[in-house]
């Protein structure tokens, strides 16, 4: 879900569209940024209805996302080493039914770890102070690196050793790649606790 062509304008622009992101483009989402926050704007339009005079839910809660994806790139320190970030939890609360106007939302981190992050997301019309819907968004970050500090074999290829050594352990479950998913890495067995084989 991250794309350096989303982090580059956030941290570069005052203001922008999101079209780098398709769900941003469908939405026709804007940022606005300022030293404190970065705010998405997505403007009315008659697509964005669900029942009559009123947005759709699924609207304000990808709106509700994004803004949360926002404020934590914003909050990474090196824009070009990004972890890949994954909502593996999304609650929305609606609160005031979303009248056909343009609507505003930001995020502001509330646990900014290195594997997991959470996020509350606002969502507003007229006054900030009366939101229309809110979300708490718990993020996965997985890292490029983690891959490397998991596996023994792995980072003996990445520092561009012989992966003949005899001191470093092999395991059928450690020959994983640097392009392999997280998962590999959750499965091998000393990152869960058990003995070495």
């Amino acid at each position: 879900m991250t794309s350096l062509a989303f982090a580059h304008p956030l941290r570069g622009e005052a203001h922008g569209r999101l079209d780098m992101i398709p769900y941003g483009r469908l939405l026709d989402l804007r940022f606005e940024r300022d030293p404190d926050e970065v705010r998405i704007v997505m403007p009315f339009a008659d697509r964005l209805i669900g029942a009559p005079g009123r947005l759709h839910g699924g609207a304000l809660a990808g709106l509700l996302e994004i803004a949360g994806l926002a404020a934590v790139i914003r909050a990474q320190n090196d824009v070009e080493r990004l972890p890949r970030l994954r909502p593996v939890t999304v609650t929305v609360d609606f609160m005031r039914e979303g009248t056909p106007v343009d609507t505003h939302a930001a995020a502001e981190i509330t646990r900014l770890g290195r594997r997991i992050i959470n996020v509350a997301s606002r969502a507003w019309q007229y006054d900030r102070s009366r939101p229309i819907a809110a979300a708490n968004i718990n993020f996965i970050a997985d890292w490029p690196e983690a891959l490397y500090l998991a596996c023994p074999i792995a980072a003996t290829a990445a520092a561009g050793r012989s992966l003949n050594t005899p001191s470093i352990p092999v395991s059928r479950n450690c020959l994983i790649s640097p392009a392999a998913s997280p998962r590999a890495v959750g499965s091998l067995p000393w990152r869960k606790g058990a003995a070495r084989k």
